[in-house]
């Protein structure tokens, strides 16, 4: 694992579909931090991260770190 690259960001700038892949571009997060950094995936890898997603978050939900906000009608 310690030859794994890391880059701390602090969300996604912006997602997207072109020619057939996911793309996601992440904001930098460090004050100064010029490099942008976009991943793109095939969509069943989207699908398959996307998965992974869902078990944390509702990992964190039953952990109760987080809540998730009902839509107002």
């Amino acid at each position: 694992m310690s030859d794994i690259k890391t880059f701390p960001k602090s969300g996604l700038d912006n997602m997207h579909i072109a020619n057939g892949m996911v793309r996601l571009d992440f904001k930098a997060d460090e004050a100064g931090e010029k490099k942008d950094l976009r991943l793109i995936m095939t969509p069943q890898g989207y699908l398959q991260t996307f998965e992974m997603f869902q078990r944390v978050l509702d990992k964190l939900e039953a952990d109760g770190i987080i809540q998730r906000v009902q839509p107002q009608k």
